[in-house]
C-alpha cells in the first residue's frame, strides 16, 4: 500500500460535524438486481467515506443527471454482467472536498464533472483524477445553469 498524505476539508456540508469533521459514512443509490422498475432495483445503502489515494479526488455531489438511461441500465440494457450491487447514476458534478497527494489538476472547492457510470447518485464520489476523465467546472457556469433552470421550471 502506497502511503499519502490526504488534504481534506467540508464545504457546506449539512452531514459534517462541529469542526470540519466528516461523517464516517455516505449515502448511495445501488442496483441489487436488474428491473426496468427503477424503485424495485434502487437500494439506498450507507458505505464508509473512502480515503482519496495519492491520483485520487473525493467530490461532494451537487448535481446529478436523471435520464432515461439510469432505467436502462437498471434494466440490463446495456450490460447484464450480473455483479452485484452496481452503482447507478450517469454523469454528475460535484465539489471537490478532498484530494491526494499527487493531485495536480485539482484544488479544494473546484467543481468537477464525472460523466461515467455510477456517479450521479451518491452523496460523494471518489475517482482517479486522470483515469476517470473528471474535468473542471466553471463555478459562474454553474450559477447560470441554476438560474437558468429555475426559470424554466417555474
Amino acid at each position: 500500500m502506497v502511503a499519502c498524505s490526504v488534504t481534506l476539508e467540508i464545504y457546506n456540508n449539512n452531514r459534517a460535524s462541529v469542526g470540519g469533521k466528516m461523517e464516517k459514512t455516505y449515502k448511495k443509490l445501488v442496483a441489487n438486481k436488474y428491473t426496468r422498475d427503477f424503485r424495485d432495483a434502487g437500494e439506498v445503502i450507507e458505505v464508509e467515506v473512502p480515503t482519496p489515494g495519492p491520483r485520487e479526488v473525493l467530490l461532494k455531489n451537487r448535481y446529478g443527471g436523471v435520464n432515461a438511461s439510469d432505467v436502462n441500465i437498471a434494466g440490463g440494457v446495456y450490460f447484464s454482467d450480473g455483479d452485484f450491487p452496481f452503482d447507478l447514476g450517469c454523469e454528475s458534478i460535484g465539489e471537490v472536498i478532498g484530494i491526494g497527494s499527487d493531485v495536480t489538476e485539482f484544488a479544494l472547492g473546484d467543481f468537477a464533472v464525472s460523466p461515467e457510470l455510477g456517479s450521479a447518485y451518491s452523496e460523494l464520489l471518489c475517482r482517479d483524477e486522470p483515469r476517470h476523465g473528471i474535468s473542471h467546472i466553471c463555478p459562474a457556469l454553474l450559477l447560470f445553469s441554476q438560474k437558468y433552470l429555475s426559470v424554466l421550471l417555474r
